[in-house]
């Protein structure tokens, strides 16, 4: 007891532990403080970095739909288009898609009839030599809602034309509709489209970060994180919960998320983790 009582009983000791304890007390508040304030840098940087990466996405794909209308403009608007249509010429409709197709670049592109059923279908085998091929895939674009919406002549505010994520054979396909008219009449529909995995991978570099697309009940469709095949039913997003930092992006041009003969049709959305 003499010993813990000693310090206190010398005038030194008096004087130097208030400063002592006050010094301690400082620095706990200083380096919380310090803390704080980096911990709060860092969140409101990645906040920043997040929205704009969100922004660089969002464009892409206005972009990405502009360059399909144009393509589809290009091709229904094309001299004797109408008229192989309505007849089924195919070696006609191939030899006046095939070099708008080329000089676009553009990945798939289809002519389909009035029934939905498809005349002419080409997809970018070799993008250096921008060699095309014909889709081997039993797909029924018929079914798609933007094909009905075009077959159907439907014209809403924003036009005639319409886009969609479709779930094909092959995986999702990021596709704009229009339709090929004759005299005011619709006689087949132009499809122009971008494989999902195709356009995240293009976006990457843009937005310098890694995207992912879900749908709304947060199941992802095209990711450009790496993972193992067996782990992607895992990187399902909790839509509305509070543990993901993500930022969501609404495509209006596209329809709500439905099935229709077998293939699933959803609004964009990214997330990014």
């Amino acid at each position: 007891m003499r010993l813990m009582t000693w310090p206190l009983n010398h005038i030194r000791w008096k004087i130097v532990l208030p400063y002592a304890f006050l010094t301690v007390v400082l620095a706990v508040a200083g380096s919380y403080m310090a803390t704080q304030v980096v911990t709060g840098s860092l969140a409101e940087r990645f906040e920043n970095q997040l929205t704009e990466a969100g922004r660089v996405v969002a464009d892409s794909v206005v972009r990405k739909e502009r360059e399909h209308l144009e393509t589809v403009r290009a091709v229904a608007f094309t001299a004797g288009i109408p008229d192989a249509v309505r007849a089924g010429d195919k070696a006609k409709i191939e030899g006046l898609v095939g070099p708008i197709a080329g000089n676009a670049a553009v990945e798939r592109l289809e002519i389909l009839d009035s029934q939905g059923g498809r005349l002419k279908t080409l997809w970018l085998a070799d993008e250096e030599a921008l060699l095309y091929q014909e889709l081997s895939d039993a797909d029924d674009p018929a079914t798609w809602p933007l094909v009905q919406k075009a077959l159907q002549g439907e014209v809403d505010e924003l036009g005639d034309k319409y886009a969609q994520i479709v779930e094909t054979s092959e995986g999702f396909v990021l596709y704009t509709a229009g339709p090929i008219t004759d005299n005011g009449e619709v006689v087949g529909v132009v499809l122009v489209g971008t494989p999902l995995d195709s356009f995240v991978t293009a976006t990457k570099a843009e937005a310098l970060g890694d995207i992912t697309v879900y749908d709304f009940a947060g199941n992802p469709l095209a990711s450009t994180y790496v993972r193992p095949d067996d782990a992607s039913g895992d990187a399902r997003l909790d839509v509305g919960g509070g543990f993901w930092r993500t930022q969501l992006w609404e495509w209006p041009r596209s329809a709500s998320t439905e099935r229709s003969g077998g293939a699933a049709t959803t609004w964009f959305t990214a997330g990014w983790m």
